[in-house]
């Protein structure tokens, strides 16, 4: 994947970025639990109206998350909010205290959010 051109990419081989410092106050490390991040970004960082927005509209194409590979893994190091929401639709339990706020969607919604566009960049050039 080179830094101009976005593929698609699995949900489930991305990582949310710990080191992200919209996240430093929440003092993260990369032991945290990922549901512990989607909860933080859902209650700090207003992930509840992009996760109707997407259950509306489909994730924009046209915004790719931007992905950086550390120690072997996918780390979104733009977008994390996007992840969260995607995560949650696809499986609201997640997070248990949120199920009941994360709208429900279709098969075929939930098909088509099992990969999302990135491009590959690196933590400095992000």
């Amino acid at each position: 994947m080179n830094a101009e051109t976005s593929r698609l990419m699995k949900i489930s081989d991305l990582h949310f970025d710990r080191k992200n410092p919209r996240l430093a106050e929440f003092n993260l490390t990369d032991d945290s639990k990922e549901s512990e991040v989607m909860e933080i970004l859902w209650e700090a960082m207003d992930v509840e109206e992009l996760t109707m927005s997407i259950a509306a509209s489909g994730f924009f194409r046209h915004e790719p998350v931007l992905v950086a590979e550390e120690n072997g893994r996918h780390v979104v190091i733009e977008g994390n909010r996007r992840l969260a929401a995607v995560k949650l639709l696809l499986n609201p339990n997640l997070v248990p205290g949120l199920a009941k706020s994360i709208p429900g969607i279709g098969k075929d919604a939930k098909k088509a959010l099992q990969e999302i566009p990135a491009i590959s960049s690196t933590r400095e050039k992000a």
